[in-house]
C-alpha cells in the first residue's frame, strides 16, 4: 500500500528582452510582427513581411516537420520549449504524444517518492531509448549510457525531435525512441539577434522562490571568403523545492492466538474492536509499519554554449563548430519518520508477542493465494528476508488501530523502535561536448557529411544517514486517501543505567522523555555512508554520402555511409555501508542531550505535513541528527571521531564493516578493485538507403524508404572476481569439549578453502554483429491526409554501470545442533554442533555478458493536416522486445559439490530475463479556434492520449 502526494507548485515568471524584436507569446495564440530584412532595408520601397511566431507558430512548424519525416516523429520546436514554464527539456517532451516524464527520483536509492522536477522520459511506456544531441551521442557517466534530459535547461535548444520508429540512418540504440535535441545554430537567425530571460519559479511547500537567468546573442556576416556566423549562450538556474511523501508497508500474515511451536508474533482475540472480529486460528493481515518522508531539494545549474558556422560563396560546403558544457549540482536533505524493523514488524526475527496491539479495526479481507511471510530464520538457510511461504489470509486487513511493542522494553524502552533518518546527497555531474561538420554539395547529384565529435563526462555522487532512534507507541490509519499517524510516550519509558554509555563532560541524568520532541528520548542510533564517481570520454566519427536521382519515376535518392565510435568509461562505487552506531547491545546508548559537542540536533516539526492532517495530537516533532552533518560530511566525521560517547561506535569514516579502506586520513574517498569498472566500448556501423517518389496523377503520390543498418559491437570490461573471506576458528571462543564442534571449519574444510582464495582480475570481451533493417511507407492520400506504415529492427545496448566486470561470491552456512526443549534453560553454545556446512553461494556485482535488448517495431497511422496549424493523428504500434534486462534479479546459475553437499550458486543483478508485446494507441490533434470574435479567436487546444496494453513475461522468481 503506497501513498505518494507531490506537495510542489511551480509559476513560471518570465521577461523576455529581445535585441531587434519584441516577441510577446501566449498559450496556442498567433502575432504577427512586421519584421524588414536585410536587402529591403537597404531600398528606397521596403516590403512588409507578415511572419506567424510564438507558440502557434512553433505548433504549426512542429506539424510540418512530422507531416514531411520520412518516419514516424514528433517534435517540438524553439518556442515550445523556451516559453512554456518548464523547468528541463525533459518536461517539455511530455507535451509530445506517447512521451512521458518521469516525477520519480531514479537515482540512487530513489524511486520511492517523487521528485520536485522531471528526472527522465518513457517513450511509448519505454525507458528504453538513445538521447543524441545534434544527432550525435551524449552521456552522463553517472553509470547510464544516455545524458539525462533533465540537466538540459529549455533555454538552450531550437528543438527536439522524437524517432518512435527507425531509419537506416538513425543510429541504434533507441528501441522506444530516439530523443535528438537540436540546438540553435548562428545561421538560424537574420543578423544581429539577442534574447535575456528572467524567470522564477516559486515552491509554496518551501515558501521559496528560485532565480534563473539566460541569455542569447547571435550574428552573421557576408565577406568575400563567405558567411561567417556565431552564437553564444549561457544560462543559470536554481530550484529550490520541498516535498512529502508517505508510504505504508506490506501487507503481512499475523495468527490471532498462539500458535504452538512457531516464533511469529500474533495478536489476541480481545486486541480488535469493530465490526469484524477474528477468531482464534485464523490469520489476519496487519499493515507492516509506515514511513512519512520530507525532502528539501536544491539544485543549481548551468550551461554554456558557444556555436560557429562558414559557408562558402557558392554556398557548396558549409562547417559548423560546436561547444557545449552543461553543470549540474544537486543537493538533497531528506528526513524520515519510520517505524523501522524489529518494532513495528512481524518477521521470524521477532520474537513471540513482541508487538502488541489494541482497538486494532479490520475490514473484511480473504485470500486463497496468500501473502508472503519472510524470513524462515530457523536453519539459516536463507536470509531473513527470504520469502519462502504464502500464508493465506481469512481474518480480515488492518484499517486503524494502537501499537506498541516489548522489543526494547528489556532495557527500559517500551514502545515501537522509531527511527529518525536524515540524509545528506549531493549529486554533482558535467558534460562537455565538442564537436565540427562539413557538409559539402559536390555537385547537383552528390552531397557528402562528415562529422566528428568528442564527448567528456564526470559524475560524482556523496550520501550520508545519520539515524537517530527513540521508542513511542503508533496509533496508526494507513488509509490510501487519509493517513494518519499519532505518538505518545510509552507509560513506563525510563532507560535502565546499564543501557546508557554517558563518558563525556556533558553526562546528563537518565529521565522519562516529556515528549517526543525530547533529546532526553532520543539516541544515535546508527550512520551510513555511500559514494560513487564516474568518469567517461567517447570520441565518434561519420561518413554520410547521397546520391539523387534525376528524372526517375520511383527512385528519388540513395544514402550511405559509416560511423565509428569509442567510449571509455570508469564508474567506481562503495555501496552502503550501514553501521550501528551506539545500542543498548553493543555498549549502552547515546542520548542526543548528552554529547559534549554543540549543536548535534534539531527539532523538526511534521505538523504540517502534507498541508496537514497526517501526523496528529500533541507529539508532531521529533529529534533528528543537525542538518549541518549532513550538508557538511566532514563534520560528522570529526564528531564520531572525538565525541566521547561515540567511543563504542561500529561506525568509521575510514573503513567498512569488512576493514575494506573508504577513506584516507583526510577523508578523501577510496575504492577497492572491486568497486571499480572499467569499459571499453568500440562500435562500428555501415548502411545504406533507398528512398522512393511516386506521383500516381490522381491526387496521390508515395513516399517511401528502404535500408538496412550493419552494427558491430566490441566491448570489454574489467574487473575483479572476489571471495568472501571467512576467519579461522578461534579456539579460545568456546569450551574445550565444545571447540572442535563450534564453526563452520570444522565441518566444511574444502567450502571454506574455496573462500580462502585471492581475488581474481579479469577482462571479460564481447564482440557482436546485428542487422537491422527497415521500411517505411507514406501514401499522400491528399493534400492534407496521408496514412504511414513502418516497419524496423533496433536494439539498446545495456547500461555502462551494469556491463561491470566485477563481481564477489558470498557463501550463506548453517550449523546444526540438537533440539532442545523450548522451557529449557541451556545454552545452546555450550553443546557441540552436530553437523554444518554450506547451503548457497551468491554472486553479486556486474554482469558483463548481457545482451543487448532487440525489439521488432511496427508502426501505422493516419494523419491531417488543415490550414494554419491543426493537424489530426491517429496512431496503432506494436512492439515484440526480447532479452529484457532485468535489474536485482535472482537467478540460480550454477552449482558446486564441496564436503559432499551440491550447492546451488545463484547470481544477484542484471540479467537478461524477460520478454514484452506491447500494442498501442496513439491520438494526437491541435486546433485553433480562428472562427470566434476578437480575442477569443487567438485560443486553441493541443491535447493527446496513449493507451498501452503490455503482455510481459515476467523473469523466473527464485524465491
Amino acid at each position: 500500500m503506497n501513498l505518494q502526494k507531490k506537495s510542489f507548485i511551480a509559476t513560471s515568471v518570465k521577461t523576455a528582452l529581445y535585441g531587434t524584436t519584441a516577441l510577446i507569446t501566449s498559450i496556442a495564440a498567433s502575432n504577427a510582427v512586421a519584421q524588414t530584412t536585410e536587402e529591403n532595408a537597404a531600398t528606397d520601397e521596403s516590403v512588409e513581411v507578415i511572419e506567424v511566431t510564438g507558440i502557434r507558430g512553433s505548433l504549426a512548424s512542429a506539424a510540418e516537420l512530422k507531416r514531411e519525416a520520412s518516419t514516424f516523429v514528433d517534435s517540438i520546436t524553439a518556442a515550445d520549449a523556451s516559453s512554456l514554464p518548464d523547468l528541463s527539456v525533459a518536461e517539455a517532451l511530455s507535451r509530445i504524444p506517447g512521451v512521458t516524464v518521469t516525477k520519480f527520483d531514479i537515482g540512487s536509492d530513489g524511486g520511492d517518492f517523487p521528485s520536485a522536477e522531471g528526472s527522465g522520459n518513457l517513450v511509448r511506456g519505454l525507458g528504453f531509448n538513445r538521447v543524441e544531441l545534434n544527432g550525435r551521442d551524449a552521456f552522463s557517466a553517472n553509470g547510464a549510457r544516455d545524458l539525462d534530459l533533465a540537466s538540459i535547461p529549455p533555454q538552450l535548444i531550437g528543438g527536439v525531435d522524437v524517432y518512435k520508429n527507425q531509419t537506416s540512418d538513425i543510429t541504434e540504440g533507441g528501441i522506444g525512441g530516439t530523443i535528438n535535441v537540436r540546438t540553435l545554430d548562428p545561421f538560424d537567425k537574420d543578423g544581429l539577434y539577442g534574447v535575456v530571460s528572467v524567470e522564477g519559479t516559486y515552491s509554496d511547500l518551501r515558501e521559496d522562490t528560485s532565480p534563473q537567468f539566460s541569455a542569447l546573442v547571435s550574428n552573421r556576416w557576408k565577406t568575400d571568403a563567405g558567411e561567417f556566423g556565431i552564437l553564444v549562450s549561457g544560462s543559470y538556474s536554481e530550484l529550490n523545492s520541498l516535498f512529502n511523501g508517505y508510504q505504508s508497508g506490506a501487507i503481512l500474515p499475523v495468527p490471532v492466538g498462539s500458535v504452538a511451536g512457531d516464533n511469529f508474533n500474533d495478536f489476541d482475540v480481545e486486541d480488535f474492536s469493530g465490526g469484524v472480529i477474528p477468531q482464534e486460528g485464523q490469520t489476519v493481515g496487519i499493515v507492516n509499519g509506515f514511513q512519512l518522508r520530507s525532502t528539501e531539494v536544491d539544485r543549481e545549474r548551468s550551461s554554456v554554449y558557444i556555436a560557429g558556422q562558414w559557408r562558402s560563396s557558392d554556398e557548396k560546403v558549409k562547417v559548423t563548430a560546436k561547444y557545449l558544457r552543461l553543470d549540474n549540482e544537486t543537493f538533497e536533505l531528506e528526513r524520515t519518520t519510520e517505524a523501522q524493523d524489529g518494532g513495528f514488524a512481524f518477521e521470524q526475527a521477532v520474537s513471540d508477542n513482541a508487538v502488541q496491539g489494541s482497538d486494532i479495526v479490520l475490514a473484511p479481507f480473504t485470500t486463497s493465494v496468500g501473502v508472503p511471510r519472510c524470513g524462515s530464520g530457523d536453519t539459516g538457510d536463507e536470509p531473513n528476508d527470504f520469502c519462502n511461504e504464502l500464508v493465506p489470509i481469512d481474518g480480515g486487513l488492518f484499517q486503524e488501530g494502537n501499537i506498541t511493542s516489548q522489543q526494547d522494553a528489556w532495557f527500559g524502552a517500551p514502545g515501537v523502535r522509531i527511527g529518525n533518518l536524515g540524509i545528506g546527497r549531493t549529486t554533482e555531474s558535467t558534460t562537455d561536448d565538442l564537436s565540427l561538420n562539413v557538409q559539402w554539395q559536390i555537385d547537383d547529384n552528390w552531397k557528402a557529411d562528415f562529422d566528428i565529435h568528442r564527448t567528456t563526462s564526470d559524475f560524482q555522487f556523496r550520501s550520508l544517514w545519520v539515524g537517530s532512534s527513540t521508542n513511542l507507541d503508533v496509533f496508526t490509519r494507513p488509509d490510501i486517501d487519509d493517513p494518519e499517524v499519532s505518538f505518545s510516550v510509552s507509560p513506563g519509558t525510563l532507560i535502565q543505567d546499564s543501557a546508557v554509555f554517558d563518558q563525556g563532560v556533558n553526562q546528563q541524568p537518565i529521565t522519562t522523555p516529556t515528549s517526543t520532541a525530547d533529546p532526553a528520548g532520543s539516541f544515535h542510533g546508527f550512520a551510513a555512508d555511500e559514494f560513487q564517481d564516474g568518469d567517461g570520454d567517447s570520441v565518434a566519427a561519420r561518413a554520410d554520402f547521397t546520391y539523387e536521382f534525376d528524372n526517375s519515376d520511383w527512385f528519388k535518392s540513395v544514402k550511405f555511409g559509416a560511423r565509428h565510435s569509442e567510449r571509455d568509461q570508469v564508474y567506481q562505487e562503495a555501496a552502503l555501508n550501514w553501521q550501528a552506531a551506539t545500542q543498548a547491545w553493543n555498549g549502552g546508548i547515546a542520548r542526543f542531550n548528552a554529547f559534549d559537542a554543540e549543536d548535534t540536533f534539531e527539532i523538526v516539526d511534521f505538523s504540517d505535513f502534507q498541508r496537514g492532517g497526517v501526523v496528529t495530537g500533541d507529539n508532531t516533532s521529533f529529534v533528528y541528527a543537525n542538518s549541518r552533518f549532513l550538508r557538511n560530511h566532514d563534520e560528522y566525521f570529526e564528531f564520531a571521531l572525538n565525541e566521547p560517547d561515540l567511543v563504542n561506535s561500529n561506525f568509521s569514516p575510514f573503513t567498512d564493516s569488512e576493514g575494506n579502506q573508504r577513506r584516507d586520513e583526510n577523508f578523501n574517498e577510496q575504492y577497492t578493485d572491486d568497486q571499480t569498472s572499467t569499459v571499453s566500448e568500440s562500435v562500428t556501423n555501415f548502411y545504406v538507403r533507398l528512398d522512393i517518389s511516386k506521383d500516381f496523377n490522381n491526387g496521390m503520390y508515395l513516399d517511401a524508404n528502404a535500408g538496412l543498418r550493419f552494427v558491430d559491437v566490441s566491448i570489454d570490461s574489467d574487473g575483479f572476481f572476489n571471495f568472501m573471506t571467512i576467519d579461522p576458528d578461534d579456539p579460545n571462543d568456546s569450551i574445550p569439549e565444545v571447540e572442535p564442534f563450534d564453526d563452520i571449519n570444522d565441518f566444511a574444510p574444502n567450502g571454506v578453502s574455496f573462500f580462502n582464495q585471492d581475488s581474481e582480475f579479469r577482462t571479460v570481451g564481447i564482440d557482436d554483429s546485428y542487422l537491422l533493417p527497415s521500411l517505411n511507407l507514406k501514401l499522400n492520400l491528399t493534400d492534407s491526409s496521408l496514412i504511414r506504415f513502418g516497419v524496423s529492427r533496433g536494439l539498446t545496448l545495456p547500461n555502462i554501470a551494469d556491463l561491470n566486470a566485477s563481481q564477489t561470491i558470498t557463501g550463506t552456512s548453517r550449523l546444526t545442533r540438537p533440539m532442545l526443549d523450548p522451557d529449557s534453560d541451556v545454552d545452546v553454545s555450550t553443546i557441540p554442533a552436530t553437523g554444518g556446512g554450506f547451503s548457497r553461494f551468491t554472486i553479486r556485482g556486474g554482469n558483463p555478458d548481457l545482451l543487448p535488448t532487440t525489439s521488432n517495431n511496427y508502426d501505422l497511422s493516419y494523419e491531417w493536416y488543415g490550414e494554419a496549424g491543426n493537424s489530426f493523428a491517429l496512431s496503432l504500434f506494436y512492439k515484440d522486445i526480447k532479452n529484457v534486462i532485468q535489474n536485482d534479479a535472482t537467478t540460480q546459475v550454477d552449482s558446486i559439490t564441496l564436503d559432499g553437499d551440491t550447492i546451488p550458486i545463484f547470481f544477484e543483478g542484471s540479467i537478461n530475463q524477460a520478454e514484452a508485446e506491447i500494442l498501442g494507441l496513439e491520438i494526437s490533434g491541435q486546433y485553433f479556434f480562428d472562427f470566434l470574435p476578437g480575442i477569443w479567436s487567438n485560443f486553441g487546444v493541443q491535447a493527446n492520449y496513449t493507451a498501452l496494453d503490455v503482455d510481459a513475461a515476467p523473469p523466473t522468481l527464485i524465491l
